[in-house]
């Protein structure tokens, strides 16, 4: 019987961005199963027909691998950033839509809060422009509890031009945010969870959920979980 995960094939691909603080990266693996051509015959149909292992699955090695998987990228992530990365937070620069709020002006305000520098690995401008401000091997300085094992990530703007919490991302940081989480994805792996920085508010009812009344700031000021 054909079994296609033999005939699996791994194919890399790697992504160069132009824009400064974006490195070369290798993406996960995507695989290609063999054409239709390549299937087995169904004689009594005379037609063919993709025959996979699905049915014969065996739950305890899938778990061992996933398990081997998880151990070999958290050794990976530690040789490429020097740290495990738990999370991906995702910030705003709390400033108004129609005010520019340039990588200057955040280095000044975060170093006007005793920070060495900015606190974000990377700040997302208006037009699209990612820029990386902290090497992501080193701790950041934007979530207090999580900076250790987490990669902070904000967008300016955050406010509406009167000054209200909104969702003021522009259609091109909406793409190099999108991007920006992939591409750092295929670095860190996929066992690591994306969110907000209001998402990480204490649980106050221990219920395990963090509702709207329990944050304590709004942050990024929109939904993380829904829209990455």
């Amino acid at each position: 019987m054909f079994n296609a995960t033999n005939k699996v094939r791994k194919k890399y691909a790697r992504i160069t961005v132009g824009t400064p603080g974006y490195a070369q990266v290798r993406v996960p693996p995507v695989l290609f199963f063999p054409p239709l051509s390549c299937q087995p015959v169904d004689k009594a149909h005379g037609v063919r027909t993709r025959q996979m292992h699905a049915m014969n699955f065996d739950e305890t090695n899938f778990q061992v691998e996933k398990n081997e998987q998880e151990v070999f990228m958290k050794r990976r992530m530690k040789r490429n950033i020097g740290r495990e990365i738990t999370h991906l937070i995702i910030h705003c620069s709390a400033t108004h839509a129609d005010r520019p709020f340039t990588v200057e002006q955040l280095e000044a305000a975060h170093r006007a809060r005793g920070f060495e520098c900015i606190g974000y690995h990377y700040y997302i401008l208006r037009d699209g422009t990612t820029v990386n401000t902290r090497a992501i091997g080193r701790p950041g300085a934007h979530c207090k509890g999580y900076n250790a094992h987490s990669i902070g990530i904000c967008y300016e703007g955050g406010l509406d031009v009167e000054g209200c919490p909104a969702d003021t991302r522009t259609p091109e940081q909406r793409i190099a945010l999108r991007l920006l989480v992939w591409q750092l994805l295929g670095i860190v792996g996929r066992n690591v969870r994306i969110c907000g920085h209001r998402d990480l508010s204490p649980d106050l009812d221990g219920d395990g959920t963090v509702e709207p009344e329990e944050w304590t700031k709004l942050c990024p000021c929109f939904d993380v979980a829904r829209d990455l």
